[in-house]
């Protein structure tokens, strides 16, 4: 049994009652929501501080448990402002310590709301006995009680079940594509098919609940299934998971100090390679106003379904080209939109009278949050892919165009808080993003179409005026708004002869390969998808 406490003053209220269908629906998991009065935030229990977000912690207990007090309704777009953390990742924690100090007056002025969910963390194996509600709370009052879920509810046909350990292989564990690839493969067989990961579990036909566990390389996962068979290819593609990992470029992705801006110059980390002249362009997001009330359960369940055929075949045609790394990816957007859980978690949305579009867009937040809760950064990262599928799937439900333009100038150079895979169109000679990683979606299709990228470059790029000639120096790490005439020309040079050379060796690759000795070479492709890859091969 875990005891949890208060982590701040205030009113303690059901977690139903927060207004945010996140939350409220127990979407990231059940607890109790807190209005605070004061911006003192304790930790709820004993522990290390697994993630620290500025406006949410996430606490692990050493039983497993996972507490989340997420301080504040949409304030991860306040980016830390009104926050000063006054502990760190990593550190062991007494219930009763500080964590944060909130400015309950400047979120009161720039946050949706004040109500803070204090939640177990989407774990299965644990259920709250107890609970606190509708009445104040001092700081450290009882507010839970937690229990481990007994095994034995699991029934006889858990226990029947035949089951495999195996060990994670993939380089960056069990993330968006590896996960899609196990998804896919349990979809092949009859009956419950799960996963089990230290104190995790998740339904092995749903790669965002893969994704959840986060498995590392290295970890040890129990496969369960009826039947033999299920369990060996689940298993086999566990264990080979990864074993073609795309690298990109060999960037570390732990925090570092960029060289200070100039007036001239903006630096960020190399997201992928490459030095090129151009006019920058502004991405700006915004959310597309959709309605809350749904139109009926049949008119809106064919709305969801139509876009979601419309969303899944516009995918599968670009994942049939391009390197490997891109059809990985977008197969994977592809497996996300098949998933089982957000199906039914939208679709219980759409039952309860809510539009198609309120229902995914708040079923894909959900996953947004629970990713950039994790403690990985790449899982962090992913949050991005499922962002981009909301994006795309609110477009085709509301008949809006989306944030960005149709066409680009020729030699776009993007600027963006984020750049998600969508926004890698014709056109584009490079991308600067405040935030992201090197390691997102997209970074690496940047790569794999050669188009130079920082990430991590700060606020400052944000404020560089549209169509501005820059050189991007992705090599370098830096931003040039003020590049010198000759080189510009130089790089305008570089860039017409690597055109030429390509043009011709496309040219001549149709000729056959006879070395001095006479000896014709053969090249040989490995069609994985068999003849849909054999014209890309050639």
């Amino acid at each position: 049994m875990v005891t949890v406490l208060a982590p701040m003053a205030g009113w303690a209220t059901p977690l139903g009652e927060v207004p945010d269908p996140v939350f409220a629906d127990k979407l990231l998991g059940d607890g109790v929501a807190i209005d605070p009065t004061e911006g003192r935030i304790l930790a709820p229990c004993d522990g290390v501080v697994a993630t620290l977000a500025g406006h949410a912690f996430t606490i692990r207990h050493g039983s497993g448990l996972e507490i989340l007090t997420h301080v504040g309704l949409d304030t991860v777009a306040l980016k830390g402002a009104g926050f000063k953390p006054v502990a760190h990742e990593g550190q062991m924690i007494k219930a009763g310590d500080p964590v944060l100090i909130a400015d309950l007056d400047f979120l009161a002025r720039n946050a949706k709301s004040l109500v803070t969910p204090v939640i177990v963390a989407g774990n299965e194996a644990f259920r709250i006995t107890k609970r606190t509600e509708n009445r104040e709370l001092a700081a450290g009052a009882f507010l839970m009680e937690i229990v481990p879920v007994d095994a034995a509810e699991d029934g006889e046909a858990a226990a029947a079940s035949i089951t495999a350990k195996v060990i994670v292989a993939g380089e960056h564990g069990l993330h968006a594509r590896p996960s899609a690839l196990v998804a896919t493969t349990a979809k092949r067989f009859a009956g419950e098919v799960t996963l089990s990961c230290g104190d995790k579990n998740a339904n092995a036909k749903s790669a965002t609940a893969i994704m959840a566990l986060g498995a590392r390389r290295g970890d040890e996962v129990v496969v369960r299934a009826p039947t033999r068979a299920a369990v060996d290819a689940i298993a086999a593609v566990i264990a080979a998971a990864g074993e073609h990992e795309h690298r990109v470029v060999p960037v570390s992705i732990a925090p570092r100090t960029l060289p200070a801006n100039t007036a001239t110059t903006i630096h960020g980390v190399l997201a992928a390679p490459g030095r090129v002249f151009g006019s920058t362009v502004r991405l700006r997001a915004h959310d597309v106003a959709i309605a809350e009330r749904g139109q009926g359960i049949a008119v809106e369940t064919k709305k969801a379904r139509d876009a979601l055929a419309s969303l899944r075949a516009r995918l599968e045609i670009a994942a049939s080209a391009g390197d490997r790394a891109r059809r990985e990816i977008l197969s994977a957007h592809v497996a996300l939109l098949d998933d089982p859980g957000l199906i039914a978690s939208a679709e219980k949305k759409v039952a309860e009278g809510k539009s198609a579009a309120f229902a995914w867009r708040a079923v894909l937040r959900s996953q947004v949050e629970g990713l950039r809760s994790m403690n990985d950064t790449r899982m962090r990262e992913r949050a991005g892919d499922f962002l981009d599928l909301e994006r795309q799937l609110i477009a085709l439900l509301t008949g809006t165009a989306g944030e960005q333009p149709r066409t680009l100038p020729e030699g776009a150079i993007l600027i963006a808080e984020e750049i998600l895979p969508s926004d890698l169109m014709p056109g584009i000679a490079g991308f600067v993003s405040s935030g992201g990683g090197p390691t997102a979606h997209a970074a690496i299709l940047a790569a794999g179409m050669n188009i130079p990228a920082l990430v991590g470059a700060g606020p400052d790029v944000l404020a560089v005026t549209d169509g501005t000639g820059v050189v991007l120096d992705a090599d370098a790490g830096v931003l040039d708004l003020a590049p010198a005439a000759e080189l510009i020309a130089a790089i305008k040079s570089a860039a017409e002869a690597t055109l030429d050379r390509r043009r011709r060796e496309q040219a001549a690759a149709a000729a056959d390969s006879v070395p001095a000795a006479g000896v014709r070479d053969e090249v040989f492709a490995n069609l994985g998808k068999g003849a849909a890859e054999a014209a890309e091969a050639v």
